[in-house]
């Protein structure tokens, strides 16, 4: 299944609590059924690139 996520907020750049909350929610949903999900997070502002499934 591909999951895609939207936030204003995504680590680094994070403000208060709905930032945290998106990391960990989509590392578990890319982890679970045994990584079978592609999760990608869409966020505004400066972005950081890391190659991979979470």
């Amino acid at each position: 299944m591909r999951i895609a996520l939207l936030t204003n907020e995504y680590p680094p750049n994070v403000y208060g609590g709905a930032g945290v909350h998106v990391e960990y929610l989509s590392r578990e949903l890319a982890h679970a059924d045994d990584s079978a999900h592609q999760v990608d997070v869409f966020s505004f502002g400066q972005q950081r690139e890391v190659h991979g499934n979470l």
